[in-house]
């Protein structure tokens, strides 16, 4: 039988929890045997225990090392007791630091591959490797616009692949009709964090008096301030928490609610947001700033697909087209979907990583 081991974080709301739990249920819906050692990190939340109760349905082998203050030879030393014990053919790290590299290097795994989950024009996670990502037979990044920074700090046998993660998303859903409402609406899913361009978007509503509305989902530092916007402005309003265990009885409902997404990310903290890919699932044009792995979608190969339904712009511009933004056309809708189902399908996606 044919063996895996995932390394990555859990946290409660974000990438890497949705990442290994949709190459999880990947793997073991292939025949695959599916290890996942799980790094404590305060930062994220701990650990995410309803992932952890997903992966043991899946009959996941999952073990939890480290805790607050622990240093990383303490905690390599805990994980590869556990790999050594649990043996498998191939290692991908979720993105993760330098004991990604020691457990690659003594793992005794036959491939070993860096996943490469945010973007910025400098690689700034793999450089921080130094030569750790050369134990690596190859690195995977979640976009393609990583490919050619990360390409300039990497040995010349080492492959470089994009292949993007499961959105986890149900293709059984309609595409949502939301010409019945009344405004233009607009939603933010994920981690409502500062780093998110939260305030950003908070401010857009509160320095425009323009007719629109916008509903939030999620969890983070910037709750309280969208709570108390809510208080306030009509057209501002909290949805609550989800998590990545049930975001596929979440999301649609929430999706059927907005026109259009907003990503106002600051900085290159991103890959390709698994929020953009869930949009494009279910018909839901995106709007976002051009930062991290995002720019792939002015860029070929996914410029001419999603040309008409992800729209880059500067955080500064968002608030003028938002306000000349109408309700988004059966066309655009049917175009978001089928682009997702090009690129981004679950067929597409068990191919490729299984080709590996």
């Amino acid at each position: 039988m044919k063996s895996v081991t995932l390394y990555s974080t859990l946290p409660t709301v974000g990438g890497n929890s949705t990442i290994v739990l949709g190459l999880a249920k990947m793997y073991c819906a292939n025949n695959v045997q599916v290890t996942v050692v799980v790094r404590y990190q305060e930062a994220h939340g701990g650990v995410n225990t309803r992932i952890i109760e997903e992966l043991n349905k899946l009959n996941c082998r999952v073990y939890c090392v480290g805790e607050k203050g622990e240093n990383s030879l303490i905690v390599s030393m805990q994980a590869l007791k556990f790999i050594r014990k649990n043996r498998s053919e191939h290692f991908i790290s979720i993105g993760m630091g330098n004991v990604a590299s020691i457990l690659a290097l003594l793992g005794k795994f036959k491939k070993t591959y860096f996943y490469y989950i945010n973007h910025d024009p400098e690689a700034s996670q793999v450089k921080n490797l130094g030569f750790g990502i050369k134990v690596f037979s190859g690195i995977i990044v979640i976009s393609p616009a990583s490919i050619e920074p990360v390409s300039k700090l990497t040995s010349t046998k080492q492959s470089i692949l994009w292949l993007p993660q499961f959105s986890e998303v149900n293709l059984t859903n309609s595409i949502p009709d939301n010409t019945r409402t009344e405004y233009v609406t607009f939603g933010i899913v994920g981690n409502l964090l500062r780093s998110k361009g939260i305030i950003e978007a908070l401010n857009i509503w509160k320095e425009n008096n323009f007719s629109r509305r916008i509903l939030f989902l999620g969890d983070g530092e910037c709750k309280e301030q969208i709570v108390d916007a809510a208080l306030t402005d009509s057209r501002i309003e909290y949805k609550g928490v989800f998590w990545a265990s049930n975001r596929e009885t979440i999301l649609p409902t929430f999706f059927g609610s907005i026109d259009y997404l907003l990503v106002p990310s600051l900085g290159h903290g991103e890959g390709v947001p698994t929020v953009i890919l869930e949009s494009l699932c279910f018909g839901v044009p995106v709007v976002s700033t051009p930062g991290g792995g995002t720019i792939a979608f002015a860029s070929d190969p996914l410029n001419s697909d999603f040309n008409s339904c992800v729209v880059l712009k500067p955080i500064e511009e968002f608030a003028a087209h938002i306000s000349q933004l109408a309700k988004p056309d059966t066309n655009t809708k049917t175009l978001a979907r089928a682009g997702y189902l090009k690129w981004f399908s679950d067929e597409r996606l068990t191919k490729l990583w299984l080709k590996i």
